[in-house]
């Protein structure tokens, strides 16, 4: 394993995995991960207060200040996550919402054969 490729008794992989970031989609990305790991930690933790994932409140009145907030459930049946950044990068890629079934190709699984008759 620890001779180099080429060798005798060794063997290479090359794969893609994806297509490279830009640093706008390295953004949302670290903006999202971010924001998932805090949603993650206990109540009491220090930072989990700074969470800015969308909650589940859509108005508050205090002190006759009003503030209303889009609904979470719309925000996400759009296919956006309630923050900025990440919402943006969405936007800016996929501009029409274009959404396709997720796939995952193995080479340790054949292929079903499919034969289309005349």
């Amino acid at each position: 394993m620890a001779a180099p490729v080429g060798q005798p008794g060794t063997f290479a992989a090359t794969y893609r995995y994806g297509l490279p970031l830009d640093e706008a989609a390295l953004a949302a990305v670290s903006e999202l991960t971010c924001q998932l790991v805090l949603a993650c930690l206990p109540p009491g933790t220090k930072g989990c207060d700074t969470c800015r994932l969308p909650g589940n409140v859509t108005k508050v009145i205090r002190q006759r200040v009003r503030v209303e907030m889009a609904d979470p459930t719309t925000i996400f049946a759009e296919g956006r996550t309630g923050l900025p950044v990440v919402d943006l990068w969405l936007q800016t890629v996929d501009p029409d919402r274009l959404h396709s079934p997720s796939r995952v190709y193995s080479p340790d699984f054949r292929r079903p054969r499919v034969q289309i008759w005349p």
